[in-house]
């Protein structure tokens, strides 16, 4: 007990009482208007608007070295004159447009929705009615002439068919407004009061108690939140007596917690940790017992004695295997591993020695071995005698230079030493 009074410390814990408040709470006390859903319906009908997609063709005249401002525009001046006469926009796009990857398609874009294409390129192109082709306009590319080919649209519902989604979403929106005013009421009168009882009249909620829990936490309840475990061993709340400010337990729920009971870490009385003392050193000493009783058992087997005699008169079951390979399903793994390290024994005798397992001790012992089937060539065995050597070298050599990295001293040349 003396020498493990830290095993014996219990945590520093606390409980606490807490307030809910649920989203859900409001959302009956919602009042629809009328003019609510119509705003929803004209909100919706103006994301169909910003969502359309649009597809365009282009050509591009691009400013370069070689090419001047002046040069470019006057080049692309000369094509929109020709598409105003006439002339058929996608030829001329697969002709001049310097946009490889469109020019091949008749300078098509395809259908894009807003923030595809640059500001200026942009705003024109949503300025166009279809079939109609812009003026030159520029951006950090060069010189275009845009022509709008199609708009694609979502129909737009007729607002009686969509009602009550309309009538769902504003009374979300709404719930979730008054849920927001009725967390900084709350907060107010958290801040206000010794505990949370006036603020639970405020929505008709119930004080309730948790359990108590240690400063790093746990999975379930509030002690599965961290940020309220923290509130909870903070000074505001465990040494100044206050009230905690509001604390998200998920995105619909808000948690308001007040000091209820702190349990200071202590060391456990003797007396009450006597009996777990007792059964440790029990375990210990039969533990001792166990490795000393199995130690026996191998050094008989070892000497000849009748392995069934032995296990009989210590009490222990005795489990035959048939015979095993390395990969065997049984016994265990780590009982093969010792099994295969063992010596052939003499005949009619065994070989065995003990593999612990935690407290716990087994007795592996083996009554023979066979040699494995010589069915590889002197060839074969040759090549796999080199491929382990070529493994075993290679190994060697990581191991060396992990060595030497952790032991060397390493400069980088710089690119001027590397030159010379």
């Amino acid at each position: 007990y003396k020498a493990n009074t830290a095993k014996y410390t219990t945590e520093e814990k606390v409980a606490v009482d807490y307030l809910v408040l649920g989203a859900e709470l409001f959302t009956d006390k919602v009042l629809l208007t009328d003019a609510d859903v119509e705003a929803r319906y004209a909100e919706r009908l103006k994301n169909l608007t910003e969502n359309e997609q649009r597809r365009a063709a282009h050509i591009l005249i691009k400013i370069t070295d070689k090419v001047k401002d002046a040069d470019a525009l006057a080049t692309i001046k000369d094509i929109e004159k020709r598409v105003q006469a006439g002339e058929d926009f996608g030829a001329l796009a697969k002709q001049y447009s310097q946009d490889e990857g469109s020019a091949i398609n008749n300078g098509d874009l395809g259908f894009v929705g807003k923030g595809a294409f640059v500001p200026e390129f942009e705003k024109t192109m949503y300025a166009l009615q279809p079939n109609q082709v812009s003026a030159p306009v520029k951006t950090q590319f060069g010189y275009h002439i845009i022509k709008l080919l199609e708009v694609q649209k979502a129909a737009a519902p007729n607002m009686a068919d969509i009602r009550s989604e309309l009538e769902a979403e504003v009374r979300a929106i709404k719930s979730e407004e008054l849920y927001a005013e009725a967390i900084e009421k709350m907060d107010a009168l958290a801040y206000e009061s010794s505990d949370l009882s006036e603020a639970a009249k405020q929505y008709n909620l119930t004080v309730q108690i948790s359990p108590l829990f240690a400063k790093n936490g746990g999975t379930e309840g509030l002690a599965g939140n961290k940020k309220i475990v923290q509130a909870a061993f903070s000074d505001d709340v465990l040494k100044d007596g206050k009230n905690s400010s509001a604390l998200a337990l998920d995105n619909k729920h808000s948690v308001w917690i007040h000091l209820n009971k702190h349990e200071a870490s202590r060391v456990k009385p003797l007396a009450e940790v006597a009996a777990d003392i007792k059964l440790t050193l029990q375990l210990d000493k039969a533990g001792a017992l166990a490795k000393q009783t199995a130690e026996a058992m191998s050094k008989a087997l070892n000497e000849g004695k009748n392995a069934l005699e032995l296990a009989a008169s210590n009490g222990v079951a005795w489990q035959d295997f048939p015979a095993s390979t390395r990969t065997s399903a049984a016994p265990l793994p780590e009982m093969l591993k010792v099994a295969f390290r063992l010596p052939n024994p003499k005949a009619s005798q065994w070989t065995a020695a003990v593999n612990p397992s935690g407290k716990d001790y087994a007795i592996v012992a083996i009554s023979r071995i066979d040699a494995g089937v010589a069915s590889y060539s002197d060839e074969q065995k040759k090549q796999f005698s080199g491929m382990l050597a070529n493994v075993k070298g290679q190994q060697e050599l990581q191991d060396y230079l992990s060595y030497l990295r952790a032991n060397a001293k390493i400069k980088q040349a710089t690119a001027k030493e590397k030159a010379e």
